[in-house]
């Protein structure tokens, strides 16, 4: 949260990281890397029905990796598995996003090197 430029304006909960963490572990999709006993990086995502059909879908909420971790095999481990539930799980389309503002042209590239294509823009505006 504070190491992104698009999101530290908004406040930090541990409430709803934790709201979140446990609905997502029931219905969704959740996974760590652990290494040496601490946890390096996460992703969660989940699935939905988009407004104009019945066919179901996988979006992802976070993927974040520790920063001195960002050169090594987590990333790749934890999109993989989340590729492979939402497979699993029947979905006609995966979706991610790149908003953080850390590195997206990095963030793209690892996306792209997976077989996502670019589909548009996301635009924010602080208030």
């Amino acid at each position: 949260h504070s190491e992104s430029a698009n999101w530290k304006c908004l406040s930090f909960s541990p409430a709803r990281i934790e709201e979140i963490a446990r609905l997502t572990i029931q219905s969704g999709f959740a996974m760590v890397v652990v290494k040496t006993g601490k946890i390096i990086g996460m992703m969660a995502g989940c699935m939905v029905m988009p407004f104009f059909s019945e066919e179901l879908m996988s979006c992802d909420y976070v993927l974040y990796v520790l920063p001195e971790f960002r050169s090594g095999m987590a990333a790749i481990h934890l999109a993989g598995e989340f590729l492979a539930w939402s497979r699993c799980k029947g979905v006609k389309l995966i979706t991610v996003g790149v908003t953080a503002g850390i590195d997206n042209a990095a963030a793209i590239a690892f996306y792209e090197s997976l077989g996502f294509r670019q589909s548009g823009s996301q635009l924010m505006m602080e208030v």
